[in-house]
């Protein structure tokens, strides 16, 4: 009934969670981010456009030259040079700075608010949706800058003399041609731009993410060019024939001379028509020794920017006010879940008396078995500071369930680290694991690419030997999503319909209070936890919990003590019980503020480069992990000791890798907390084998 009950006020609290979650998805713009990828975004479209100008007025002279005989690189330079100073080489350049600032500026910042607006997560974003942002930003940053663009083409084509400057030039353009000369060229302007940006956009992210993962999140300065100017190639092949165009209407009329074309399709058929399929690439040779090298410059002067204006933890803050709203809307739900269940247990100062020797009759440890029993949904739990770790209270639950010729099935890939020597995966011989007691274990591996639970493979998983489903809620130091209570509801369902007799066990640890309900609202069988976990709220010094069917959590406490024992024992002292209460009681509140805190930090290491996962506004299913992604061990060795300099206990040790008890491989452990392995409060945890920290 209890279990029954929890469920239906999931369902409801879960659908009332959906709707609110819509308006976490709408992506509010920062003004400080903003403002930095514009100031970006300016400084590297002048810089580069200033380095490349000679090569981009040689290419307009191309460009307007008709006739299947066109005019040479060599010609154009001499015409140039002709002109008798310097500053020919630089006509129009003031205009094109004035040009490209704003457009390079308002094309990247709108990449990154489109990036946003297409999806929730822009970590997850395909390539064509990153082509589709980088189309519409590019498309309306030209619409806005247009008319100078035509000013720039007038300067830089047009004689020596005709014009005396980019006010002049538009004040003789108005008089003489109209408003609408401005937009001379616009509509294959546009057409143009659309592929040029998306592609360019869409390919340079692409392969920025390719040499980040390359360099250790470091590619040197020639690396970055080199990617700027292949993804600018890429897309000025693609794009080309629709800027010639634009440029030879630009360009007719000059000086009362006759209008020679009637609008895009005239320019590309007479074209075509009288010079050829070269005639539509007349002067792509120029632009692309100045397009290519541009688009580098531009690239790389944009990234560097945007480093060392550095990222505002504040303005990040500010930036997910809606993301920890979300967050405080969790925590008021499961405030008052436990607040109910301490109610219904009426409990009293007398439950914090503790107890002594064997522990019989300490009305305490009822009393908070109940209250665990009803947060998570369960007919049952235990609630026991012997169990030394959340590894513990799991192994206890394996080894009173299984038995001789039984199978434990993983179903979300394999488990955590420490678990494995318990099943015996590896280990020394003679450990008594359960491989060793003649169980038997099967992994089923996560679908390609999602790193989802296979579904398609689990609705066949189970065999007649297979007694237990393992499920891990959190993902742990695996590189794949946190499991959603709706995950898991699937996965009990899918099992229970091929065998009614398969115990669905949940690693639960890292996942209390991260949602509305526990794993026993959705049907789950067993779960299992550490109190220096969530569930502790950074008080509980130690300990653990196994909480399910009534029959199952007798057959864990039996391994945990013996049977015929089994709950009836377990003496605790009366500050420690004490706490255990209080920590149980804090811990929607301390959860919540460690899904705040990774939330911050992935903004952080989002703006400074870094990839994240999940990203800083992912909201459900909410994780108390945060993987970043450093690259290298000198980075993720400094990201340790940073996080524990930062920290209030032990501040002044530098963290170096370690065995520990239950790891394959060495870690590096950065806690600098009061109780000692606590992840509610500030960490950080790395092995030699991954490429990220986790917060």
């Amino acid at each position: 009934m209890e279990a029954a009950a929890s469920q239906a006020a999931w369902e409801r609290s879960g659908g009332r969670l959906e709707e609110q979650e819509e308006e976490v998805d709408e992506y509010v713009v920062d003004p400080a981010r903003t403002a930095k990828l514009l100031v970006s975004g300016g400084i590297a479209g002048a810089l580069s456009r200033t380095a490349t100008a000679p090569i981009d007025r040689l290419k307009m002279l191309l460009q307007i030259q008709e006739g299947r005989t066109p005019m040479t690189m060599r010609q154009g330079f001499k015409q140039m040079a002709a002109e008798g100073t310097m500053s020919a080489f630089f006509r129009g350049n003031g205009t094109n700075v004035v040009k490209i600032a704003p457009e390079t500026a308002i094309k990247l910042t709108l990449n990154d608010v489109l990036k946003h607006a297409v999806v929730s997560d822009p970590d997850d974003i395909t390539p064509a949706q990153r082509m589709l942002a980088g189309a519409l930003a590019g498309g309306s940053a030209q619409a806005l800058i247009y008319p100078l663009e035509l000013v720039r083409t007038r300067l830089a084509v047009c004689p020596s003399g005709t014009y005396g400057g980019i006010f002049d030039c538009a004040g003789k353009v108005l008089r003489q041609e109209g408003v609408r000369a401005f937009y001379r060229g616009i509509v294959p302007s546009m057409i143009g731009i659309l592929p040029y940006a998306g592609v360019d956009i869409a390919a340079f992210e692409l392969l920025k993410e390719r040499l980040l993962d390359e360099y250790d999140n470091h590619p040197p300065a020639h690396v970055i060019l080199g990617a700027g100017m292949l993804s600018s190639s890429l897309a000025q092949f693609v794009s080309y024939p629709l800027a010639l165009t634009r440029t030879r209407l630009q360009a007719q009329g000059v000086g009362g001379q006759a209008v020679r074309y009637t609008g895009m399709m005239d320019v590309l058929r007479r074209t075509f028509a009288n010079e050829g399929f070269r005639g539509l690439y007349k002067g792509a040779g120029t632009n692309l020794c100045k397009l290519a090298p541009a688009a580098g410059i531009s690239w790389f002067v944009f990234e560097e920017t945007k480093l060392a204006l550095g990222v505002d933890i504040w303005a990040c803050a500010e930036e997910l006010q809606p993301v920890f709203s979300e967050i405080d809307r969790l925590i008021a739900a499961n405030v008052a879940r436990t607040q109910r269940a301490f109610a219904t247990a009426r409990i009293g100062p007398h439950h914090f008396l503790g107890s002594t020797g064997y522990g019989h009759g300490d009305l305490g440890r009822g009393a908070l078995d109940q209250i665990m029993a009803d947060v998570m949904g369960m007919e049952a739990a235990a609630v026991r500071i012997q169990f030394v770790s959340g590894t513990h209270a799991i192994a206890c639950a394996l080894f009173g369930v299984l038995r001789p010729g039984d199978e434990l099935l993983s179903v979300a890939g394999s488990p955590y680290d420490t678990l494995e020597e318990v099943i015996g995966v590896r280990g020394t011989p003679g450990s008594g694991s359960l491989a060793e007691h003649g169980v038997g274990y099967r992994v089923l591996p996560l679908a390609p690419g999602s790193g989802a639970i296979d579904w398609g493979a689990l609705a066949t998983a189970v065999k007649p030997e297979t007694r237990m489903a393992l499920l891990q809620r959190s993902c742990g130091y695996a590189d794949r999503p946190t499991l959603s209570l709706e995950d898991i509801r699937r996965a009990v369902q899918v099992i229970k319909a091929q065998s009614p007799r398969v115990v669905v066990a949940v690693d639960n640890c890292y996942g209390e209070f991260t949602d509305t309900a526990e794993p026993g609202a959705v049907g789950a069988d067993l779960c299992m936890g550490s109190l220096i976990k969530n569930p502790g709220g950074t008080l509980v010094p130690g300990g653990g919990y196994v909480a399910g069917k009534r029959h199952l959590v007798d057959a864990a406490l039996a391994r945990l003590t013996a049977p015929g024992i089994g709950s009836e024992a377990g003496a605790v002292n009366g500050e420690t019980l004490r706490l255990m209460f209080q920590g149980l009681y804090a811990a929607p509140q301390t959860t919540g503020e460690a899904l705040k805190g990774g939330r911050l930090a992935a903004a952080v290491m989002q703006g400074a480069g870094y990839g994240v996962t999940p990203a800083s506004g992912a909201c459900r299913p909410w994780s108390a992990i945060t993987a970043i992604r450093l690259g290298s061990p000198h980075a993720m060795a400094a990201f340790a000791s940073a996080v524990q300099a930062s920290s209030p206990i032990g501040s002044y040790v530098t963290p170096t890798p370690g065995v520990t008890p239950g790891y394959a491989d060495p870690v590096v452990f950065a806690d600098g907390t009061f109780v000692a392995g606590s992840t509610s409060e500030l960490g950080a945890e790395v092995t030699e084998s991954m490429d990220f920290d986790i917060c």
